[in-house]
C-alpha cells in the first residue's frame, strides 16, 4: 500500500511538473515511465540489499556456532567430561578457565534478523528457537569461566563446578539439534541462492563474480567429499585420493581463473566492483587459504601422515577456511 501510494504521488508530481514545461504529451508519458522504472529498480535493489544483509548475519551466526563456540565446548568437555557427571583432573590447569571469543553485540544483532524481512521461513523459525538456548549456554560458559579463573573451586570443593557442569551438559544437548538444523537448513538455502546467482553472473558475463562464487561452491563440493568419506583429523591417511583429486582439480582450476579475471580492470568496471576491488584483497587471501588447506590435506594423505595436529592438513581446518571465505564473499558481493 505504501509503495503504491508512493508511485501515485510521484506520478502526480511528475505530471504537474512536465505539463508546465511546454513538453509534448508523448514526452510526458515517456518521462513518467522512466521515473516509475527508476523507483521500481530502487525498491528492487533495496530488497536485494536487505536479503544480502540477512545472509551476512546468518553466515556470521553459523560461523560463530561452528567455530568459536564449538571450539570452546570441545575444550570444556575434553577437560570435564561429556557426561552429566563432572570428571575433574585437578592437575589440568583449571585456572585457565573456559575461553570463548565472542562479540555479544554482533551476535545479538545477527539473531534479530530472524524477525526481519525478507523472510527465510523455516530458517527464521529455527533461529528464533535457537536464540534463547544459545544465550543460556553462553551465560553458563561465562559463569564457568569466571568460576575457574577465580579458583572458586578451591573454596567450595567443586560444589558449584558440579552444578554448572550438569547445567552446561543438559543445555548443550537441548541446543545441539537446533544448531545442527539451523546449519543444515541455512546451507541448503545458501547453495540454492548461489546456484541462481551463478547462472545470472554467467548470463551477464560477470566472470569475476562468477568464478568468485564458483570457487566457494567447488570448495564446498570438496568438503562434502571429505564428509562422505568420513575423513577427520584422525584418519586423513585413509583418504581416497583419486576421488578427492577429481574435485580438488576443479577447485584449483576455478581458483586460477578467478585470480586471472580479477586483474582485468575493464571487468572490474563492468561488474561495478569497487575500484579498490575488495575481491583482490581480503577475499583473494581467503580463497588462497582455502586452496592451500585443500592442498595440505592431499599432501598429508599422500604421505600417510597420522599426526593429530588439527591445524594442518585436516578437514576441520579446511572447513574453517571455507567459512571465512564464504563470509567475505557474501559480505562484499
Amino acid at each position: 500500500m505504501i509503495k503504491r501510494n508512493f508511485f501515485i504521488i510521484m506520478i502526480f508530481i511528475i505530471v504537474c511538473s512536465l505539463l508546465t514545461s511546454c513538453g509534448s504529451i508523448e514526452d510526458v508519458y515517456n518521462n513518467i515511465n522512466e521515473e516509475i522504472s527508476e523507483k521500481k529498480n530502487l525498491i528492487s535493489n533495496d530488497s536485494g540489499s536487505l536479503e544480502n544483509q540477512k545472509y551476512v548475519a546468518y553466515i556470521s551466526l553459523n560461523n560463530f556456532i561452528t567455530g568459536n563456540l564449538e571450539k570452546s565446548l570441545d575444550y570444556y568437555f575434553d577437560k570435564f567430561g561429556d557426561t552429566e557427571e563432572i570428571k575433574v583432573d585437578k592437575n589440568s590447569n583449571l585456572q585457565n578457565g573456559i575461553s570463548l571469543q565472542l562479540n555479544k553485540k554482533e551476535l545479538e544483532e545477527n539473531l534479530k534478523y530472524a524477525s526481519k524481512n525478507p523472510s527465510l521461513d523455516k530458517i527464521d523459525k529455527c533461529v528464533k528457537e535457537l536464540d534463547p538456548k544459545l544465550k543460556e549456554l553462553i551465560d553458563l560458559i561465562d559463569q564457568a569461566d569466571s568460576y575457574y579463573k577465580l579458583k572458586s573451586y578451591m573454596d567450595d570443593d567443586f560444589v558449584k563446578g558440579k552444578s554448572l557442569h550438569k547445567k552446561i551438559y543438559l543445555k548443550y544437548n537441548e541446543f545441539k539439534p537446533l544448531a545442527e538444523k539451523f546449519s543444515s537448513d541455512f546451507e541448503g538455502a545458501f547453495l540454492k541462492k548461489s546456484k541462481k546467482d551463478l547462472e545470472n553472473f554467467k548470463k551477464n558475463d560477470y566472470m569475476i563474480k562468477y568464478y568468485a562464487l564458483s570457487v566457494i561452491l567447488r570448495s564446498k563440493d570438496l568438503e562434502a567429499e571429505l564428509n562422505n568419506q568420513g575423513i577427520t583429523y584422525e584418519n586423513v591417511s585413509d583418504l581416497d585420493i583419486d576421488k578427492f583429486k577429481e574435485k580438488y582439480n576443479l577447485l584449483v582450476e576455478d581458483t586460477n581463473k578467478f585470480l586471472e579475471y580479477s586483474k582485468d580492470s575493464d571487468r572490474i568496471k563492468k561488474e561495478k566492483l569497487d575500484p579498490n576491488f575488495e575481491y583482490a584483497n581480503v577475499f583473494k587471501y581467503r580463497i588462497t587459504d582455502v586452496k592451500a588447506a585443500a592442498t595440505d590435506i592431499l599432501t598429508r594423505a599422500q604421505k600417510g601422515n597420522k599426526n593429530n595436529n588439527k591445524d594442518y592438513g585436516t578437514p576441520e581446518y579446511y572447513s574453517k577456511k571455507i567459512r571465512e571465505a564464504v563470509y567475505e564473499y557474501i559480505n562484499i558481493k
